[in-house]
C-alpha cells in the first residue's frame, strides 16, 4: 500500500514540529526517516499512523484519504520503541492480542488465532518462546515479539519508531540485518524512524532526511550520502573535514583523506596529532600549517604500511571534495 502526505504542518503550542511536509512512499518500500531529536520524523510517523491529527495538510493510503479516519481505520501496524508488551500475557497472548479484542464478526475462532500465532512466531524466530512472558526474554527478543503482535493483525503498512533504540549495539545490528531479511520476504510498505545514519543507510530502500520540521533531502542510501543536497546532509550523514569555509563551502570525509610520507603534487603538509585503532580501522587525527585537524580513516593494515606514529610528519589531500556555495 503507498502512502501519500501532502502539505503537512503540525504545531505544539509555539513550536512547528512539522512545516509543509510532503512525501510519497511506494507500495512495497522500506523507508528510513531519519534525523535528529526534535526534527519532526516521528512527528509525521505518528500523523501518518493517526496518532495525532496534522494543522493542516492530507495523508492518503492506497490513494484513499485518510486523514480524519481513525488509527484503527487505516489498516496500519505500529511497533514501540519499548515494546509495550502486556507483561502479565504470555509471548503467544500478546501476539494474539489484536485478534482477540476484534468484533465477532471479524474475529476469527481460537484454532485459527492459534494458528496464525504460531506462524508469526516462527517467522520471527520464537515459536520456542509461546509460553514464556516477556519478562523471560531478552530486547532483541521482546522488539520481535513486538513486530508478530503488530504483523497478526495483517495491516497493510508497517510504521516503526525507533524500534532498535533501546538495545545495545551488537543486538541492534543483529535486528536490522534479521529486518532487512523480513521486508524482502513479506514485501510490506514500511517506514521507520530513526537517528542513527548507519541504521538508515544499512537497511533503508529510500532515506528521508528531516531537519527543523522539513524535509532536507530524499533518496536512496547511495544517493544521500554521495550526493548530499545540502551541508546539513553531508555533516549528518557522516564524520566531516571542513577544508575551506570562505567563499565555497569545501567538505571531505575521513576516508577520503589520503596520507603519504613524500610530498606530491596536490598534497599539502600536516602533523600527525593522534591515532585510534579500533577494530580492523585506523582513525588519524593530522594538523595543517594553518591550524586546522583533520580526521583521516584507513584499515589498520595500510595505516602500518605508512610506519608513522603521533608527532610524525606527513602529506595529506583529499580523493573527493564535495562543493556547497557559501550562505
Amino acid at each position: 500500500m503507498s502512502i501519500q502526505a501532502d502539505h503537512i504542518s503540525k504545531a505544539f503550542g509555539t513550536f512547528a514540529a512539522l512545516n509543509d511536509v510532503s512525501l510519497s512512499v511506494p507500495d512495497g518500500q522500506l523507508v528510513a526517516l531519519l534525523g535528529p531529536s526534535g526534527s519532526g520524523k516521528t512527528t509525521l510517523l505518528r500523523v501518518i499512523a493517526g496518532l495525532e491529527i496534522p494543522d493542516s495538510g492530507r495523508v492518503s493510503l492506497a490513494g484513499r484519504d485518510v486523514t480524519d479516519a481513525g488509527p484503527g481505520e487505516r489498516g496500519i501496524g505500529f511497533v514501540f520503541q519499548h515494546y509495550a508488551l502486556f507483561r502479565h500475557m504470555t509471548v503467544a497472548q500478546n501476539v494474539a492480542f489484536g485478534l482477540s479484542v476484534k468484533g465477532r464478526k471479524e474475529r476469527p475462532d481460537r484454532a485459527t488465532i492459534g494458528r496464525k500465532v504460531m506462524a508469526l512466531l516462527k517467522l520471527v524466530q520464537l515459536d520456542w518462546a509461546a509460553g514464556r512472558f516477556p519478562t523471560q526474554l531478552s530486547g532483541g527478543q521482546r522488539q520481535r515479539v513486538a513486530l508478530a503482535r503488530a504483523l497478526a493483525v495483517e495491516p497493510q503498512v508497517l510504521l516503526l519508531d525507533e524500534p532498535f533504540g533501546a538495545l545495545d549495539a551488537a543486538v541492534r545490528q543483529e535486528l536490522r540485518d534479521w529486518l532487512r531479511e523480513l521486508h524482502h520476504e513479506i514485501h510490506l510498505t514500511s517506514v521507520f524512524v530513526t537517528h542513527d545514519q548507519q541504521e538508515a543507510l544499512e537497511i533503508a530502500d529510500q532515506v528521508v532526511v528531516f531537519n527543523e520540521g522539513r524535509i532536507e533531502q530524499v533518496g536512496t542510501p547511495g544517493e544521500v550520502y554521495d550526493h548530499p543536497a545540502s551541508p546539513f546532509v553531508y555533516r549528518f550523514l557522516g564524520k566531516t573535514n571542513v577544508l575551506q569555509d570562505q567563499g565555497e563551502l569545501e567538505y571531505a570525509r575521513p576516508h577520503d583523506i589520503e596520507l603519504s610520507l613524500k610530498s606530491q603534487t596536490d598534497f599539502r603538509p600536516g602533523q600527525i596529532r593522534q591515532v585510534h585503532l579500533v577494530g580492523s580501522e585506523a582513525r588519524i587525527e593530522v594538523q595543517d600549517t594553518g591550524g586546522r585537524v583533520l580526521s583521516a580513516e584507513m584499515p589498520k593494515a595500510q595505516f602500518r604500511e605508512l610506519d608513522v606514529q603521533a608527532g610524525s610528519q606527513v602529506y595529506y589531500r583529499p580523493r573527493r571534495v564535495t562543493r556547497y556555495p557559501a550562505r
